[in-house]
């Protein structure tokens, strides 16, 4: 005869109101876990109230335990992945792209299937070079059909992509902070940047702003900004850090032509540097470099609810 040993971890998390996956760091030989929809359950709502996954489930698999009484379903397209390094994860597979519309937000249409909060990286497109090989957080997402980003702030592009591919690239990086595509910038006594992909930056922190020749305001290149305040919208985006950068008397940013793109180009971007440059911190650690790759499980935002509090149970087993 033999009995179980269970070991359990517990811990709990809250949703942002624009979703993205949420890793939870586990020690190693974690096998399975439990996520609770708290307030949903306590709400009586009828959604996703329960996501069970186990080590053994494919990557992006899970059950989910809906409405009220409960009703299980194998969930094989968005889920939870069991991961050894949250830093080293294999992009998903290609997948061809029949348009990128020239607008704010930009509109991909593929048979993709990516969900609110995934980065996608655009590449191989016809038309539309400014962003090839550019990556963006997904806002919206009407399954398998279109993916929107709000960060992909293209209005002013002279025409659509007409092909392409997307694929699916891991959201956490290995290391913090992280390096940030620039995609607009208004002008002004403090200055307001657009980003690629969802930036995690923190106010206080200092950055060095890089706009090569091609991008407009050059003036910008090179100087040095303290974030001053987060998620102030450029063109419905809210993915943004305003700087105490005045860039009132530069010229205006604005992406290449697709034909000038073609020809090879720099990349606009932020990178953060140094300390924090304003007292009092948050965290005086705020922006220091550290790895921050961990063992454990990544929840896809697909299976997650905006603004909503979670609990989680994980349990590493043997019997004897």
């Amino acid at each position: 005869m033999s009995s179980p040993i269970n070991a359990q971890l517990n811990g709990s998390f809250t949703t942002p109101a624009a979703l993205v996956p949420v890793p939870i760091p586990l020690p190693s030989g974690y096998t399975q876990i439990k996520i609770y929809n708290d307030t949903d359950i306590a709400g009586g709502a009828a959604g996703i109230n329960i996501i069970e996954g186990k080590a053994t489930f494919p990557a992006h698999n899970c059950i989910t335990y809906t409405g009220v009484p409960l009703v299980p379903a194998i969930n094989n397209v968005a889920g939870i992945s069991f991961v050894a390094d949250s830093g080293d994860q294999t992009p998903g597979p290609a997948v061809a792209v029949t348009a990128i519309t020239a607008a704010s937000p930009g509109v991909i249409s593929s048979a993709s299937t990516a969900g609110v909060g995934d980065v996608v990286r655009v590449y191989g497109t016809t038309g539309m070079l400014q962003v090839g090989g550019w990556d963006f957080t997904l806002t919206a997402v009407n399954p398998g059909v279109t993916q929107t980003s709000q960060n992909l702030i293209a209005a002013g592009f002279a025409a659509p992509a007409t092909a392409g591919f997307i694929r699916i690239i891991p959201f956490f990086p290995r290391m913090y902070p992280v390096t940030r595509r620039i995609t607009a910038i208004t002008t002004g006594v403090s200055t307001v940047i657009a980003l690629n992909v969802t930036h995690f930056y923190t106010v206080g922190q200092k950055v060095r702003v890089t706009v090569p020749a091609g991008y407009g305001m050059t003036q910008m290149t090179g100087l040095l900004g303290t974030i001053t305040a987060i998620g102030t919208a450029i063109g419905g985006c809210t993915n943004t850090i305003t700087v105490d950068i005045d860039s009132s008397a530069f010229t205006a940013f604005a992406f290449p032509t697709s034909a000038n793109a073609a020809l090879g180009i720099g990349i606009p971007e932020v990178a953060p540097v140094g300390s924090a440059a304003v007292a009092p911190y948050g965290n005086v650690f705020d922006d220091a470099s550290r790895n921050i790759s961990s063992t454990g499980v990544i929840v896809d935002a697909a299976v997650l609810i905006a603004s909503k509090n979670y609990s989680w149970v994980a349990y590493k087993g043997t019997t004897i």
